[in-house]
């Protein structure tokens, strides 16, 4: 069952496609601990997630995120990680 997607910080997925996150009813929490620029996303792929899961990032770059030109309309789904 996936529930945790674990995105940079040495983690294997560097990426994701449009549906990506469609089957995954299971899924709670994406962290992501690239750039925003890094992993440039639509919401076409951010609005096929469960929607009680969140994209969670590291406090530091929170604000990268909101004025990410891809991210930063999709601030309602990204939370700072510890926040869950």
């Amino acid at each position: 069952v996936l529930e945790r997607i674990v995105i940079g910080n040495g983690a294997a997925v560097k990426s994701f496609s449009v549906g990506a996150l469609k089957d995954c009813p299971t899924l709670k929490v994406i962290e992501i601990y690239l750039e925003p620029s890094a992993l440039p996303i639509d919401h076409e792929t951010i609005k096929n997630k469960p929607s009680d899961c969140f994209v969670y990032v590291p406090a530091e770059k929170y604000s990268d995120f909101a004025t990410d030109y891809f991210w930063s309309a999709m601030m309602g789904y990204v939370k700072i990680i510890g926040q869950e």
